[in-house]
């Protein structure tokens, strides 16, 4: 994890019957160097109703491949690479709000990202070896 920010705006007096959020992802692929990349991912979260909490995370995933790897590789990818850090992300929601609201709030472990892939780059379906 890079960053975090987190507010609660909860009265704990008066807790809602019900809680939704909106969640958007988005990506940036800080470096490929011979057989590794970082991606930042970055979520922002936040509760329906509004008032309740709000939250933003900057998670650097690091990986190693086998072999060494190229942007486009990476870019055909991507989704599959992300996967790999939802679980984490659900975990630090849950705790996040476990503390602030007295109780976890638990997203799916599931990143969903609209993709732009250059219109060069052919969608492939194969995985790289981690």
């Amino acid at each position: 994890m890079q960053d975090v920010e987190a507010k609660s705006m909860l009265d704990l007096s008066n807790p809602p019957k019900s809680i939704d959020h909106t969640l958007n992802y988005d990506y940036k692929i800080v470096n490929i160097e011979n057989n590794q990349v970082n991606i930042k991912l970055v979520i922002n979260i936040e509760s329906i109703p509004e008032n309740l909490f709000k939250i933003k995370l900057e998670v650097i995933g690091k990986y190693l491949f086998k072999e060494a790897i190229n942007e486009e590789i990476v870019l055909n990818d991507v989704p599959f690479l992300l996967d790999a850090l939802a679980p984490e992300v659900s975990y630090i929601v849950s705790f996040l709000t476990d503390r602030m609201l007295k109780q976890p709030y638990i997203i799916p472990p599931i990143i969903s990202l609209e993709l732009d892939v250059p219109k060069d780059t052919k969608k492939k379906n194969t995985k790289a070896s981690i």
